[in-house]
């Protein structure tokens, strides 16, 4: 199986990258059509898109193009930005939705041997008494309370480990998360939770490389990369906040409104204070933002 997730396919430019629209919308599809000529079931667990709705329609003829030419079977379960206003119910309204009435991807709560937990992802087994079963869920995972990715996210609501989730549904062979954008893999008494990381880096402060994960017949896990290197080149350094105004930098904003709109925070104080954590910003700097 072919493990990806975080796609957030998009049709404007995120503010950090240096390339034009045009050669941004190309990176998006050839990592994609990278990921499609490989052997297998493709698992993309949430955030297909960056956005619910509003997808242009060259976009939907393309990808669905490229996945019925690949003949590969992509199952996708929607995250958060997948979900207009947050609500499962409104997912027939959505970007992946539409690609779900199309027979491009499916986009199930059970399949043969996949059960799909959408955001906000694992609350109950869907396969308690089974074995040997494949998990994919859209819900904050750290690799360990040592891989936050910002002081105090291992004792945030709503943030599982690794570890916690394999104990916690001992059923499944294998547990697909997405949401976290850091790929790692971590094994736990011979099973495994796989969170493949986002396909294309769209902050300045990921400095991870993009890719996905390849999941054998026999239970070996591998790690593949994109051949093209330029996303570490192609994005330059994190905001300095200590020299600039938050609201005079693009992309600071246009995290904050991410979050907002991925229901990370449920106004735009919660969204600031959380940014000022996990940036680190003095509180000089908080201050003058706050006014």
């Amino acid at each position: 199986m072919i493990l990806a997730a975080d796609l957030h396919f998009r049709w404007d430019k995120p503010p950090c990258r240096k390339e034009t629209l045009e050669e941004w919308i190309e990176v998006q599809f050839s990592k994609f059509q990278f990921i499609l000529n490989g052997t297998g079931p493709i698992l993309v667990a949430g955030d297909f898109f960056h956005k619910p709705t509003g997808a242009p329609a060259w976009m939907f003829q393309r990808l669905i193009q490229m996945i019925k030419e690949s003949e590969q079977t992509v199952v996708a379960i929607p995250g958060q930005h997948d979900l207009p206003y947050h609500q499962a119910d409104l997912f027939h309204q959505s970007n992946l939705g539409v690609l779900a009435a199309s027979g491009a991807v499916r986009a199930e709560l059970l399949t043969d041997s996949v059960d799909c937990f959408a955001w906000p992802g694992m609350k109950y087994p869907l396969s308690k008494y089974e074995k040997g079963r494949t998990a994919i869920t859209h819900q904050m995972v750290i690799s360990s309370a040592k891989g936050e990715l910002w002081p105090g996210q291992s004792r945030e609501a709503g943030v599982s480990t690794a570890e916690q989730l394999l104990r916690r549904f001992p059923q499944y062979e294998l547990i697909v998360s997405g949401d976290n954008h850091q790929p790692f893999a971590y094994q736990f008494r011979g099973r495994w939770l796989i969170n493949p990381g986002s396909m294309t880096r769209q902050r300045s402060n990921e400095k991870h490389l993009p890719g996905f994960f390849i999941y054998h017949d026999n239970g070996q896990v591998e790690r593949a990369e994109f051949p093209d290197i330029h996303e570490i080149q192609d994005v330059p350094d994190a905001p300095n906040f200590s020299d600039s105004m938050l609201g005079a930098n693009p992309e600071a904003v246009q995290e904050l409104m991410d979050g907002l709109e991925a229901g990370d925070e449920e106004d735009f104080p919660s969204a600031l204070q959380s940014y000022f954590l996990k940036h680190n910003v003095r509180e000089a700097i908080q201050r003058r933002i706050q006014g």
